[in-house]
Formats: C-alpha cells, sequence, structure tokens
C-alpha cells in the first residue's frame, strides 16, 4: 500500500449538489508544504496527532513550513508550544515572503509559549493547554521538543515518564476536543531511541509518527505505526533546498512495504 491511500479525499455537498469551500477549507488535510513529503503522507486530517522524529535543521525547518501552510490554508490561529527555545520566526517569515505572504500578518497569529523546565513544561500542557486554545480558537497546535526538559539530569526517571504520559494523554485530550491537528516534535533521534520505554510511549501514543534518518545517499522516511518507508536520495549541497531534499528513488519505485 502506498503512503497516498492512507487519507480520503473529502467531498461535501449542500442540498443544492454544490461543494462548500468553507468547510473544505476549515476540514481540509494540512499538509506540511513540502511537495514530495506530502505526496506520499497526504496530509494529516482532524483531529490527529502526529510525532515528527528526526535531525535537528530538517525537522526545525520542517516544522517552520507546517506552521506556514496551518496559517495560509486556514482562518485559524496557531498555538505553538515551545519545550527546546526551537521557534524559528526569521525561518517562518522567509518561507511566508517565498509563498508571497505578508510575514507580519502570518507572524501575528501565532500564539508562543515557552517553558524552561519540565516542571513548567508540564504545567503549560497539563494546566494552561486548553485555555489557550479556547481563547485563540486555533485550528493548530505545535508542541516542540517534547522530550528535552523531561530528559534533564537533574529530573527522576520515574519521574519523567510520568509527566511524559499525562502531557501525552492531555495532548490527545485537547486535540480531539478542538479538532486540532497536533504536531509534536522531537529534533534528536538518539534521545528517543535510546530508550526502549521512552520509544515504545512516543511512538505508541501519537496517531501518526514520521522519522526521518539521514543515510549516506540521502533521507529514509519511515511511519512506524503503518510499518511503511521511502527513501529520498539527496541532491547537490548547491542546488539543496527544503523542498528539494532528494531525488526520485533510484530503483524507479516508492517503497512501502517493509
Amino acid at each position: 500500500m502506498h503512503l497516498d491511500e492512507l487519507t480520503r479525499p473529502i467531498s461535501v455537498t449542500d442540498e443544492f449538489g454544490l461543494l462548500q469551500p468553507e468547510y473544505l477549507r476549515e476540514h481540509a488535510a494540512l499538509r506540511t508544504g513540502v511537495h514530495w513529503l506530502d505526496s506520499k503522507l497526504g496530509g494529516f486530517e482532524r483531529p490527529q496527532v502526529v510525532l515528527l522524529d528526526g535531525p535537528r535543521e530538517f525537522t526545525s525547518t520542517l516544522t517552520s513550513s507546517i506552521c506556514v501552510e496551518a496559517l495560509t490554508d486556514f482562518d485559524r490561529e496557531l498555538v505553538f508550544v515551545d519545550g527546546g527555545n526551537s521557534i524559528d520566526l526569521f525561518g517562518i517569515s522567509e518561507l511566508c515572503r517565498e509563498a508571497g505572504h505578508d510575514p507580519d500578518e502570518v507572524l501575528s497569529r501565532i500564539t508562543v509559549s515557552r517553558a524552561f523546565t519540565a516542571h513548567q513544561f508540564a504545567a503549560l500542557i497539563n494546566g494552561g493547554l486548553e485555555g489557550i486554545i479556547a481563547d485563540t480558537e486555533a485550528s493548530t497546535l505545535v508542541v516542540s521538543c517534547f522530550v528535552d526538559l523531561f530528559l534533564d539530569d537533574d529530573m527522576a526517571w520515574y519521574e519523567s515518564l510520568q509527566l511524559i504520559k499525562r502531557s501525552l494523554a492531555e495532548i490527545r485530550r485537547v486535540t480531539e476536543e478542538f479538532g486540532l491537528v497536533s504536531i509534536i516534535t522531537n529534533h534528536d533521534l538518539a534521545k528517543i531511541r535510546n530508550r526502549r520505554v521512552l520509544r515504545s510511549i512516543m511512538f505508541g501514543a501519537p496517531d501518526r509518527a514520521v522519522v526521518f534518518e539521514e543515510r549516506k545517499a540521502g533521507m529514509l522516511v519511515t511511519v512506524p505505526k503503518q510499518g511503511q518507508y521511502f527513501h529520498r536520495h539527496y541532491v547537490p549541497e548547491e542546488q539543496r533546498i527544503l523542498d528539494t531534499y532528494g531525488l526520485e528513488a533510484t530503483d524507479g519505485e516508492d517503497r512501502a512495504d517493509v
């Protein structure tokens, strides 16, 4: 099965048999803005919790692209909960300019909440997130660098696990209650991969986890829950931009079965 088949097109008509563009716009899948990736993933439908796990530079830029897509495709706010001082406002502005959007207008619809300790981060998610979403009427939530603060050396591992589970459960609840697409990011594969229990929790809680791994020849993209993967081969450094991070697979097909 190809990744494209995982999502279904939405077709909504009124009593006269005409499409309702407002409904389609509100309920359409959120895309990443990266054409080769969207052609495989097909976008993220609502409500849905998604984990993006990969190298910092790529995942951070991908997150910025998703923010631009969310803010320009849907007339709604975006809430960005930052656990790693990772939001790239300059990068979002540049992507807006490249797409012909007014950066100031787009940025004005982002609500950023930062935390600097694990307990602040957990309190923000479990105590304040629902109110922020309700006040802003946001359609998209980004929780960046989710595991970073919980893995602080000063935190007891048992306590960290309890806060992680509780926070993931709250993100799930808020996502379903408000019909969001919630993007959780991890900017370092080793942080999750090196801890078996954490890996099981982080890959099991979201509706979909998308893992990006840099290989010698290019990028391996894995969707663990669906047991699927595909490759993208790199272009030369001087030609590389996020949207052309790779070429078609050399064997002429995109592998989708493990």
